[in-house]
């Protein structure tokens, strides 16, 4: 592929992020549009500027995202896919909740992630939002392709002898949820609508975005003609 393009400087993967065991995936409206930059053109004098979102930059300070690269749905079409085991475990659940409920740049978007913590991913009662993006719906399916040895090794490791509080999720009520007909049939749905959503994401984005802001600007209205 970079051989028969030589001018790429960068690729956007799509994901496969894996929660609760390497058995179940999360999908989603947000999963489905993310684009992961995570391959870069390395060269002397080039620089890694930011992690938010991952840049680069070449001698001149230009962005690699602005000299070609191949795009996530490019990938996606190849089958090529960059495995996230972000929410494998419980704690790495615990350690994000933590990380976006405090950070600075992400409390607006993150109010509420101590709730996806308890109902979307402890418990699942927030069934179709089990990612931690939980402003839009996602869902779980089932997994069967393969992983890399050392993630499966890691896994049975764990399921043996958990090690300083790292343990394994109880999928008991995945597998309930996984095997209910209505459950497939609102994953299936959603599955649908996120076709189209994934065309005009960027407007249904701005909309959450606009409604924040009108609730937090009404709920500021309402204390001061209280106070008043």
């Amino acid at each position: 592929m970079l051989v028969s393009k030589p001018g790429i400087k960068l690729i956007a993967f799509p994901m496969l992020t894996f929660w609760g065991d390497l058995d179940y995936l999360v999908d989603g409206f947000y999963l489905r549009v993310f684009r992961a930059y995570r391959l870069f053109a390395w060269k002397p004098g080039h620089r890694y500027t930011t992690h938010r979102p991952p840049t680069v930059v070449d001698p001149s300070g230009s962005d690699l995202r602005n000299c070609g690269y191949i795009t996530a749905r490019e990938m996606r079409k190849k089958g090529i896919f960059m495995y996230h085991y972000e929410l494998l475990l419980p704690k790495q659940a615990h350690e994000k909740t933590e990380y976006y409920g405090s950070a600075q740049w992400s409390r607006h978007v993150f109010e509420k992630i101590h709730l996806w913590n308890k109902y979307g991913y402890t418990t699942l009662k927030w069934c179709f939002r089990p990612h931690m993006v939980y402003r839009y719906p996602s869902w779980l399916v089932r997994y069967r392709g393969e992983h890399p040895p050392q993630i499966k090794y890691m896994m049975e490791a764990l399921e043996v002898s958990p090690n300083a509080g790292i343990h394994v999720r109880d999928n008991n009520d995945v597998e309930r949820l996984l095997d209910s007909i209505w459950y497939q049939v609102g994953c299936s749905l959603l599955d649908k609508v996120s076709c189209i959503v994934s065309y005009c994401f960027p407007l249904l984005n701005f909309i959450l975005s606009i409604s924040h802001r009108f609730r937090k600007f009404f709920v500021m209205v309402c204390m001061v003609c209280w106070a008043t």
